[in-house]
């Protein structure tokens, strides 16, 4: 039997090679859209985090990975962190939360179709507020791109990232199951 510091260093370790994927996918999977948006599929993995660890961890590991990508890959500095972090949590955390005690497939479907709308709301809203800061640009010039660029952006890549998600959540959940990870009921 495996001692409870085990299985929470254990769930420690898994967490981070997780997170490291989500770098490593963030940083190579990178595919260039519109202005300086770019779709990577780090949320995927970070979600999976939320959902079958804990919202807590999805969120820490969002902030390592968006403060890693700050430090090494952007060119985008606090500001980039500040999004990343945002928009990430936006998609996660409805997932994780309405999921946290009922953690079958067609409630993690409906979690993350919530999380890609609450994650396109919520960047509407940061883009508006901070893409005048980041582009020294008035705000009147923002608000076009907020329909032409921002909406379909945040919309298309909450969608892809819901898809993956649904897609890899059974064989991830098998897999922390088979590894004690998780209650065997969860």
């Amino acid at each position: 039997m495996r001692s409870k510091q085990y299985n929470k260093t254990l769930r420690l370790c898994v967490v981070a090679m997780m997170a490291a994927m989500a770098y490593v996918a963030m940083v190579f999977l990178k595919i260039p859209v519109v202005l300086f948006l770019s779709y990577e599929p780090k949320d995927v993995l970070l979600a999976l985090i939320a959902l079958l660890v804990d919202p807590l961890a999805g969120v820490l590991a969002t902030a390592a990975v968006a403060f890693l990508e700050m430090i090494t890959v952007s060119s985008t500095g606090l500001w980039g962190f500040l999004m990343n972090v945002l928009s990430s949590c936006a998609f996660l955390l409805p997932a994780a939360l309405l999921c946290r005690k009922n953690k079958k497939t067609a409630r993690v479907a409906v979690g993350v179709a919530c999380g890609a709308a609450a994650m396109t709301a919520t960047m509407l809203l940061w883009n508006y507020l901070v893409v005048p800061l980041y582009m020294a640009t008035p705000r009147a010039d923002v608000v076009p791109l907020l329909w032409s660029a921002f909406l379909p952006f945040n919309l298309v890549k909450g969608v892809a990232n819901a898809v993956l998600v649904i897609l890899l959540f059974k064989p991830a959940k098998a897999a922390f199951k088979a590894a004690k990870l998780t209650p065997a009921d969860g």
